[in-house]
């Protein structure tokens, strides 16, 4: 017995973390070995209570939905909602007509109908001559090039159907960040960035109004 309560003390003395060492002495010097055992079973006890509930405070914690801007519009006519997601690079990119511009994703849910465009922030693009074709890389992961459709103001390149829209966004999930490399219309390509962490948070409203 006197073996099983010592084993049980030295447990205790690395297990429990929030008892104080006197807690820990009053329990190992207690003359009855049945009190013993059930002076550090209150120990034990005590510790599961508190890690319970942190455990909760976890869970209830809210998730980050890192430098996405979430948009949450309802239309007076119908009721329906549309959804906007944006986040925008933090890269210097030479600008077209002026010193710099500032690139961002969009995903977004309209009538029901997903999307997920690039604004160039002021670059002319375009989808002829193979201008529309973007590459992009999630985190380390392998490159891939998909080919886009240009916005009819020719300052967005993406994919304006929930068909493509869909897929893509999915790629796009787990992610921290996604490199993006285009050409805008008779100009050399651009590279740079956008910081795409806490997207899974940020787009279950969009999931949720587009019903995927």
């Amino acid at each position: 017995m006197r073996t099983s309560v010592l084993l049980l003390a030295a447990s205790l003395s690395f297990s429990v973390s929030a008892q104080t060492p006197d807690d820990l002495i009053r329990c190992s010097v207690a003359s009855d070995s049945t009190e013993r055992l059930k002076c550090f079973d209150g120990l034990a006890s005590k510790e599961q209570a508190r890690r319970d509930e942190a455990a909760k405070k976890d869970l209830s914690a809210p998730k980050s939905t890192g430098d996405w801007r979430v948009q949450i519009d309802q239309s007076p006519i119908d009721d329906s909602k549309t959804v906007v997601l944006v986040s925008k690079t933090k890269d210097t990119i030479p600008g077209r007509f002026k010193e710099v511009s500032s690139p961002s994703l969009v995903l977004r849910c309209l009538r029901n109908t997903t999307s997920a465009y690039i604004n160039f922030d002021g670059h002319h693009m375009a989808d002829i001559q193979g201008y529309g074709k973007i590459t992009f890389r999630v985190d380390k992961n392998k490159a891939f090039s998909r080919n886009t459709d240009v916005s009819t103001d020719n300052k967005a390149l993406g994919f304006w159907s929930g068909g493509t829209a869909i897929p893509f966004i999915k790629q796009l999930l787990g992610g921290e960040t996604l490199l993006i490399q285009a050409t805008p219309f008779s100009e050399s390509p651009i590279t740079f960035t956008i910081d795409i962490s806490g997207i899974d948070e940020a787009v279950k409203p969009l999931r949720e109004t587009c019903g995927w």
